[in-house]
Formats: C-alpha cells, sequence, structure tokens
C-alpha cells in the first residue's frame, strides 16, 4: 500500500504501536509510563533554561525556529543537537538572550 494513503495521526499510531509492543516487562512499561508523564522542558537537560531565555516578544515559532537551526557558535548544531550531546545550556541561553539585541 502506498504509504502517502497515511495521515500524520497514522504515522503516529503506528510509532506508538511499534513502541509499546517493543516493551516486555512490566518494569519498562512503568519506566515509559512515567515518560509519558513529562514534557520536553524535563526530558532534555538545559531545555528549561533556554527556553526562559527568550525575550519576551519570541513566540513558539520564532522559538522552535531557533532550537531547530544550525548556530555557527555551536560549531554548526542545532541547540537541540548541543544539548543533547550535553553542551553547556548557559552558553546556549547567552546566545539566545542576545537574540533580543540589534547589531
Amino acid at each position: 500500500m502506498d504509504p502517502e494513503v497515511y495521515d500524520r495521526a497514522d504515522r503516529e499510531a503506528a510509532e506508538d504501536w511499534l513502541v509499546w509492543s517493543a516493551i516486555t516487562t512490566d518494569r519498562e512499561r512503568a519506566r515509559l509510563d512515567r515518560l509519558t508523564e513529562m514534557t520536553a522542558l524535563d526530558v532534555l537537560p538545559g531545555l528549561r533554561e533556554v527556553v526562559d531565555a527568550f525575550p519576551d516578544d519570541f513566540i513558539d515559532l520564532d522559538r522552535f525556529a531557533v532550537l531547530r537551526s544550525p548556530m555557527e557558535e555551536l560549531g554548526g548544531l542545532t541547540v537541540i543537537q548541543w544539548l543533547l550531546l550535553g553542551g553547556d545550556r548557559h552558553t546556549v541561553a547567552s546566545l539566545i538572550t542576545s537574540l533580543g539585541y540589534g547589531p
């Protein structure tokens, strides 16, 4: 069947099924249940501090674009990649804070 006939919700449901079907123990189920109760701000170390550093006039779409765009100051990594690799959250927060100021 052509994969294009499935919409995003269908793909997400299939991915969820794959994850849950791979779980074989009650301990694994309990651990995954705890993760579902957390937000991305809690799962990714430093993300809460970085998001709080955005200037007040940045809307969510602006924040998303910045978090997903490679930054030269981070060695060409995105903010998300930088944090996932254990990069210093203060470095990123400082860069984010400076976005509110013109040249």
